[in-house]
């Protein structure tokens, strides 16, 4: 939807821009809790074999954290407003008499708006600075998501080889931006969590200080990859990574 300005009409990019956009964020909850879980082995495989132990607690309320917010979301995605949505959209792709105003080659637009992509990448890669807030990090990082969906949604329209190429350097970069959120999104979980154990639970000391230390690891990963930052960005803006996509975009950019 976001890259569809010009190619729909603007009431349905619209419409369905927002739509999409509520869609996602309501498995925002446990898509959070799915990638807590499956990295937990390695979160409290440095700690001591004690601490991992102690902190069985605290995984089996992620789990039923997870439980829960399962059964919320698959409640609201059978509901009639995440249908109506569904099948809304469903019946605007099929529907025999949308016709475009004014026909464009997919070649050309699909170019241009990687080539933006990649502008706002470089431009705010670029301005991040050690003393930078984490969000420009966050931000930084739903660009380059944007740009992977572009050049995987339409990856049968280049070269194999020169777009894996591509890709691959997008991912290394990719892959610290998403280490950093995560580490950022569960450490603050972690914290809220041991409030609400403290709170409700009545935890020993034990659980307590093996959660203030999977905190402190938490906290190690996430300056690592932070600091990891200006490595990857610097060997994802080269002049030879620039060329590289221009090659990979040049066929397909004639109309």
């Amino acid at each position: 939807m976001a890259q569809s300005k010009g190619v729909l009409p603007v009431d349905v990019r619209d419409r369905y821009r927002d739509l999409f956009g509520w869609l996602g964020q309501i498995t925002t909850p446990q898509r959070d809790l799915d990638v807590y879980l499956l990295g937990w082995a390695a979160y409290v495989s440095p700690l001591p074999k004690e601490d991992a132990i102690a902190l069985e607690p605290v995984r089996a309320e992620l789990e039923a954290r997870r439980t829960h917010a399962q059964r919320d979301l698959a409640e609201t995605l059978r509901g009639d407003a995440a249908q109506k949505v569904l099948h809304g959209w469903h019946r605007w792709l099929t529907d025999p008499n949308v016709v475009p105003d004014r026909p464009r080659t997919v070649g050309p637009v699909v170019a241009h708006r990687i080539l933006g992509l990649q502008d706002d990448v470089v431009e705010a890669g670029r301005a991040i600075t050690a003393d930078s807030p984490s969000d420009r990090l966050h931000d930084l990082r739903k660009d380059t998501k944007k740009l992977r969906y572009m050049l995987e949604c339409f990856g049968s329209m280049f070269a194999a080889r020169p777009r894996k190429a591509f890709v691959k350097q997008l991912k290394a970069l990719q892959d610290n931006l998403g280490e950093h959120q995560d580490a950022e999104v569960h450490l603050a979980q972690l914290r809220d969590l041991a409030r609400d154990l403290h709170a409700t639970a009545g935890i020993g000391p034990d659980v307590l200080l093996a959660m203030g230390r999977l905190t402190d690891h938490l906290d190690r990963r996430r300056q690592h990859e932070r600091d990891e930052f200006a490595v990857r960005f610097a060997g994802y803006d080269t002049k030879a990574n620039g060329r590289l996509l221009e090659r990979l975009l040049r066929p397909v950019a004639r109309p």
